[in-house]
């Protein structure tokens, strides 16, 4: 069947279902659908233009305490065969009142997710463009079982199934490339236990085995411990005065338990620490985390990262890839408001890797007008380094201004810029820049024009110029379009030239191409 009727067909089923016919019974349907359609580049060839399709259809059957759900998902090009269309997710999933029982696809986290993490990004379309080309919904999910339960002061999680030990290789390609997705499996859980007065305690357990490819024991065991505090709850005094304390921990280690965590380094035994202080006092916020791995590379698990998720474009492709192996951290992050409504916004990441051998630091902070104010301003200055990307210094600034036309109608516009400095280069710098403007109307979409410049080396030269190396400044300028078409469809549009580089969502960081085109981006609910 064609792509295009496939889902014709399966969105015109979804339609019918949710028609008020077949909801007279006790049952319900939940449908949603994301297109994406790109008209462009090829990323594998110097010159050719091709068009990409990727298409993901979500339905879920409701019926009481029980749920069905399916997705499914297609992705082709004009310039190759089939590359992938096949159901991804399905699961059978009961909920009652104290106890939940999934089967198939599932998420679940073991304490703050050291030992065991599975989740997914909603609406994150990866794109990789290495030894083949394809997009995919990014997801960490767990092919197996999961029980959640609740009975007083205690609750467990228990899960067991087939992890994504590779998730940056597309679905659909093992026959074709040999690249599978899932190997082994894990099976464990953690029990939980409130001891009053804001007090909680829980220890984690998994099991890996199977993941040959890893190089990997046949078995291996882990363990953690967690704790989470009320701090304000257990010192009346704090709640008195007005603040807000909590404190949680977690320890992992390579064991049946993580006391050996305890031990301290030089042990050889492999590690995870993490921390979280979180005090809040009015109209005041800080927040406090550590993390520390050590030999932690686990091939099933995607441990938390330490990663600002800021909204300047030229900081946030600053982040940062967690190195799990040899990695220890901290972030600050300082939140507040003074005067009439002026708020102030500090972030502080900082890690060192490989035996100390290698830093990694990001300095943030933020200042933004009263958000009610009909001409609303936000100013940043940013600074850092990165050994691992090569960027002995960076440093950042920005400004954006917008303006309230009318109750519905504003305009904005803002500019970043960041130079950055290379080892070896001597003083010399290179400068990338970002240009803005665009306008809105409330309940019905915006329209924005983007321009970026850069000098940097590593950004001028085109992968795809295989005989050329390019050294002029670079530059992307593109065109985004946002509307609502109604309640249930929303429709994202891009023309022009778009940069690439390091994302990161949940703390989860990953690498989107360069793009050059079009593109159409329509996500509905029904």
């Amino acid at each position: 069947m064609i792509p295009g009727l496939r889902r014709a067909a399966v969105l015109a089923a979804a339609l019918l279902l949710t028609s008020p016919a077949a909801r007279a019974d006790e049952g319900r349907v939940q449908a949603a659908n994301l297109l994406l359609w790109q008209v462009g580049r090829d990323p594998g060839t110097q010159f050719e233009e091709r068009t990409a399709l990727f298409d993901q259809v979500r339905l879920d059957y409701l019926s009481g305490d029980f749920r069905v759900g399916a997705r499914a998902e297609t992705y082709r090009t004009s310039t190759a065969d089939l590359v992938h269309e096949e159901i991804t997710h399905r699961f059978v999933e009961w909920r009652g009142r104290d106890l939940s029982l999934r089967v198939g696809n599932g998420y679940a986290t073991l304490g703050r997710g050291l030992i065991f993490r599975a989740h997914e990004l909603p609406g994150v379309v990866r794109e990789i463009t290495t030894l083949t080309d394809s997009k995919y919904m990014d997801t960490r999910d767990l092919d197996g079982v999961i029980l959640e339960g609740r009975r007083g002061r205690a609750e467990a999680v228990l899960v067991s199934g087939r992890p994504l030990a590779f998730p940056d290789n597309p679905p659909g390609l093992e026959e074709t490339f040999g690249l599978v997705r899932r190997e082994g499996t894990v099976s464990g859980g953690r029990v939980g236990v409130d001891l009053g007065r804001g007090v909680r305690v829980g220890q984690g357990y998994v099991r890996a085995e199977g993941f040959t490819s890893w190089g990997r024991a046949a078995r291996e065991e882990y363990g953690s411990l967690d704790a989470a505090v009320r701090l304000h709850r257990l010192l009346p005094v704090l709640d008195q005065a007005g603040w807000d304390v909590r404190l949680s921990a977690e320890l992992a280690a390579r064991d049946w338990n993580a006391l050996p965590d305890l031990d301290g380094p030089g042990d050889g035994v492999p590690r995870a620490r993490t921390t979280l202080v979180e005090a809040a006092r009015g109209r005041w916020s800080v927040i406090w985390e550590t993390k520390d791995y050590e030999r932690f590379r686990l091939p099933y698990n995607d441990p938390p990262n330490l990663v600002p998720e800021l909204s300047p474009s030229l900081v946030n492709r600053r982040s940062h890839f967690l190195f799990a192996d040899d990695e220890h951290g901290h972030l600050v992050s300082v939140q507040g408001a003074v005067g009439d409504g002026w708020t102030l916004h500090l972030e502080r990441a900082a890690a060192r890797l490989l035996d100390d051998a290698m830093d990694y630091r990001l300095t943030y902070l933020e200042a933004a007008s009263p958000p009610l104010a009909d001409t609303r301003l936000t100013v940043f200055v940013a600074e850092g380094r990165d050994d691992i990307e090569g960027l002995e210094r960076h440093r950042s600034a920005g400004l954006a201004v917008e303006r309230s036309l009318s109750g519905r109608d504003a305009v904005q516009a803002a500019v970043e810029v960041q130079d950055i400095r290379r080892p070896g280069g001597g003083d010399a710098l290179h400068h990338d820049v970002l240009l803005s403007v665009g306008a809105g109307r409330a309940g019905l979409g915006s329209v924005t024009l983007v321009l970026e410049m850069s000098d940097d080396p590593t950004q001028t030269d085109d992968p795809q110029t295989f005989d050329v190396v390019e050294t002029d400044r670079r530059r992307w300028l593109g065109l985004n379009v946002q509307a609502d078409l109604d309640r249930s469809h929303q429709l994202a549009a891009f023309a022009g030239r778009r940069r690439g580089g390091t994302a990161c969502t949940s703390g989860v960081c990953y690498l989107v191409p360069d793009f050059r085109g079009v593109e159409v981006r329509l996500s509905s609910r029904f």
